[in-house]
C-alpha cells in the first residue's frame, strides 16, 4: 500500500486529496500491524514469514545436508523440524516462551483438538526459521532458484487443485474436473502433493491461466507505456493498479512459499480476467480504428450519377 500510495503522490498533482483519500485504508492496515506488534511484538500482517520461507529454501535440501549443517553450527535445530508443527515441538527448544494468560496465545491445541497456530511460540520459532532460510539462500542459491521454478509451476494450477480440500472436492469431482479443463485449461487434477512439489507435468498446468497471464503482462506494459503521459487518467490508473497487484502477489507468493501458490493467485484471478478482457477489447478497437478507409473520388461519384457522353 505504501508503494502504490507513493506512486499516486508522484502522478497526481492534487496531493492533499490523495492523502485524505488514502488516510482511512492506511489507518486500517497500520492498526492491524500495530495490533500484532502490541500482542506478539511483530509489526507485520503475519509472524509466519520465516516458516513460509523455510519451506521454499531450507526444506528443499536433503535431511542429510541439513543435519550436517546443524552439526557444523550453520543452521539451528529448527532446520530438522518441519514448519507449522504442533507448538509442543517448538516449546522443547523454546521452553522460556512466556505465558500470557490468553488461551489463544498459550494453549498448544485448539478446543477441537487441532494445533493452535496462534500460539506465541511460533513468533520466536519463525525467527530461527528465517535465519536458517536466508543462510540456505546465500550458500545454496541453485536450490532456491529450482524451488522458485517449482513454485511457479504450482502457481499456474487451478486454485481448487489442493490436497487439503480433497474431502470437499470429491462431492463435485466431475464438475470440478471439467470446470478446470474448460475455464483454466488444466486437463488433470490428480497430482499428489509430493508430485506437485517435485515434478512438472504439462497436463497438470492450467494453460489458460498461463496464456492470460502472459497476455496481461505484455499488454499492460505496452498500454502503460503508450499512456505514460496520461498516468493520472482513471482508466490508466486502474490498469496500473490491477497490474501492480498481480505483480506483487506473483512475486511475493512464489519467492516466499511453496505448496499453496495456486491459492495465492486466486486472490488476483478477478484482476487477471478483467484486465484480459479490457486489453482484448482495446486491441480489437485499435484494429478497427487503424483499418484504412477507402476514399471515394468526388469526380468518380459524379460519373456514377451522370451518364458519360459518347463522342
Amino acid at each position: 500500500m505504501l508503494g502504490f500510495g507513493a506512486i499516486l503522490l508522484i502522478v497526481f498533482p492534487e496531493r492533499k486529496k490523495i492523502v485524505f483519500a488514502a488516510l482511512i485504508p492506511m489507518l486500517l492496515v497500520t492498526a492491524w500491524y500495530a495490533k500484532n506488534f502490541l500482542i506478539v511484538g511483530e509489526f507485520s500482517a503475519s509472524s509466519w514469514a520465516g516458516m513460509n520461507l523455510s519451506k521454499v529454501a531450507t526444506f528443499r535440501i536433503s535431511e542429510k545436508e541439513r543435519t550436517g549443517m546443524v552439526k557444523a553450527g550453520e543452521l539451528s535445530k529448527f532446520a530438522l523440524i518441519l514448519p507449522f508443527r504442533n507448538p509442543s515441538a517448538y516449546l522443547k527448544l523454546l521452553p522460556d516462551t512466556p505465558l500470557t494468560g490468553i488461551p489463544v496465545l498459550d494453549e498448544p491445541d485448539t478446543s477441537l483438538g487441532g494445533r493452535n497456530h496462534h500460539h506465541l511460540v511460533y513468533v520466536e520459532a519463525s525467527k530461527y526459521y528465517l535465519r536458517d532460510a536466508l543462510h540456505i539462500i546465500r550458500v545454496r542459491p541453485d536450490s532456491y532458484l529450482r524451488s522458485i521454478g517449482q513454485a511457479v509451476y504450482i502457481y499456474f494450477h487451478s486454485p481448487s487443485d489442493f490436497e487439503l480440500i480433497g474431502d470437499n472436492r470429491k462431492y463435485i469431482q466431475t464438475f470440478d474436473l471439467w470446470w478446470n479443463r474448460i475455464f483454466y485449461g488444466q486437463w488433470q487434477t490428480d497430482e499428489t502433493s509430493v508430485e506437485r512439489n517435485s515434478t512438472i507435468s504439462g497436463e497438470h498446468i492450467g494453460w489458460g491461466i498461463v496464456i492470460v497471464f502472459l497476455i496481461n503482462a505484455a499488454g499492460s506494459v505496452n498500454f502503460l507505456w503508450k499512456k505514460r503521459s496520461q498516468m493520472a487518467a482513471p482508466e490508466t490508473m486502474l490498469v496500473f493498479f490491477m497490474a501492480y497487484n498481480i505483480f506483487f502477489v506473483t512475486l511475493v507468493g512464489n519467492l516466499m512459499d511453496i505448496g499453496e501458490n495456486n491459492r495465492f493467485r486466486f486472490t488476483v484471478d478477478p484482476f487477471l480476467l478483467i484486465l484480459f478482457i479490457f486489453l482484448l477489447r482495446n486491441f480489437i478497437f485499435q484494429r478497427i480504428q487503424n483499418r484504412p478507409q477507402t476514399e471515394i473520388d468526388p469526380a468518380a461519384m459524379k460519373n456514377i450519377f451522370n451518364p458519360i457522353e459518347v463522342q
